[in-house]
């Protein structure tokens, strides 16, 4: 009884130290998995500062484009002209 008693004693040693190294090797492997993912969001969140830019810059000239102003210098410089304007080429 003695050595049945100490053979699962064993066998129950050896299933925790595997139990333990399982859970330790999944913890080292999500650290890992977190430290890659914050690089990754920290490369999205700088493309998505550059595409927010972008996006304001041609938001600014679409708005100057869209101005009368723009629209008749524009016009002039390539060559219409309202009526009564002289053409200068």
């Amino acid at each position: 009884m003695e050595i049945k008693q100490k053979s699962v004693i064993k066998w129950l040693c050896v299933a925790g130290v595997t139990l333990l190294f399982i859970l330790i090797s999944v913890l080292l492997y999500q650290f890992i998995r977190i430290g890659n993912l914050s690089k990754e969001k920290e490369r999205l969140d700088n493309q998505l500062l550059q595409v927010t830019d972008q996006t304001e810059s041609y938001q600014n000239k679409v708005d100057d484009m869209n101005d009368y102003g723009f629209l008749e210098d524009y016009a002039r410089e390539s060559g219409w002209a309202l009526n009564g304007d002289i053409k200068f080429m």
